[in-house]
């Protein structure tokens, strides 16, 4: 019995060292690299933030235009310019690749020093078709808070953002319905 154990013991150690320098060396480690991969991606993904390079709007507010949205810049937001609430106007957003986008995050109103949140409409409801053909709704509250909806749209080239309900501006507020951010998060 102990000849047996001994013979098993050699040759596990002979294997072990076979694949540590045989000529499959690099294709076991990246194949065991693959598997890694993606079983962290399932249990501790990393989460990223995926930026439109580009955007096009239905309508924009003088000074609010779509690029506010892409630029990631303080005290700036995309506003609609058409009449009244702004509900059924839209953004197209591109980015450079195609991605798989696991979540939306949205910050609704109007941003910048001074600038009261009420004072233009919010939108209440908005629509995302991505370029896969998946769409969504999403419902926001009415607070300058970042608020987020997972969803799962792959390879997704482009967004279509469609406003369908709009909380209203204060009394003497402006009309047009104005979002500071909208971002994608992908896990990797």
């Amino acid at each position: 019995m102990a000849l047996v154990a001994r013979v098993g013991a050699i040759l596990t150690i002979i294997g072990v060292g076979a694949l540590a320098v045989g000529p499959w060396r690099g294709g076991i480690a990246d194949w065991m690299g693959d598997r890694y991969d993606s079983i962290r991606r399932v249990v501790a993904p990393r989460i990223e933030t995926v930026l439109a390079v580009e955007a096009v709007a239905s309508s924009s507010a003088a000074g609010h235009g779509p690029e506010n949205l892409v630029q990631s810049t303080a005290n700036r937001y995309w506003a609609e310019g058409a009449r009244g609430p702004g509900i059924g106007e839209s953004v197209t957003l591109h980015f450079a690749t195609s991605v798989d986008i696991d979540t939306i995050v949205v910050t609704p109103g109007p941003s910048g020093e001074g600038v009261a949140f009420t004072s233009q409409p919010r939108p209440k409801k908005l629509r995302f078709t991505f370029s896969d053909g998946t769409s969504t709704i999403m419902m926001l509250a009415d607070e300058r808070t970042d608020q987020s909806t997972d969803v799962d749209a792959n390879g997704v080239e482009s967004v279509l953002v469609v406003i369908l309900e709009a909380y209203p501006a204060a009394q003497g507020g402006g009309r047009d319905t104005s979002i500071t951010d909208i971002e994608f998060k992908v896990k990797r």
